[in-house]
């Protein structure tokens, strides 16, 4: 917490009781190149796409029943805390004028989910 109030951070949120930042030093245009990957919050999309205006999502997502399950299945959370965050996906839409990318991970194997995001990676890259 002291590195956020000291303004660390050029990106800072909280999501599921923890707090999560990116140093300014990490993000563009400190960085030689212009990509960076942030696994963050889709509560926080838009305060990231205001300071951040020209940044690609993917977004990365799956049907009720397979978050559900994988949530569950982590054994982490509650029931009650598991269909929380199912409800906070189903009501989720990109920000309008955010350049997006979405990739649905149902019933895949961890390998083809991988090369999924890697293809479209290289596609933000391109764009």
């Amino acid at each position: 917490m002291h590195l956020r109030r000291a303004g660390a951070f050029g990106l800072d949120w909280e999501a599921n009781g923890l707090c999560y930042g990116v140093r300014h030093a990490e993000l563009p245009p400190q960085r030689d190149s212009e990509v960076v990957i942030v696994n963050g919050s889709r509560a926080y999309l838009p305060e990231a796409a205001r300071r951040y205006p020209d940044m690609t999502v993917v977004h990365v997502t799956a049907s009720v029943q397979t978050l559900r399950q994988r949530l569950m299945a982590r054994g982490r959370e509650s029931v009650e805390m598991v269909e929380a965050r199912v409800q906070r996906a189903l009501d989720f839409r990109i920000p309008a004028g955010v350049a997006a990318i979405e990739i649905h991970n149902d019933q895949q194997t961890l390998a083809e989910a991988g090369a999924r995001l890697a293809d479209a990676l290289q596609l933000a890259t391109i764009a």
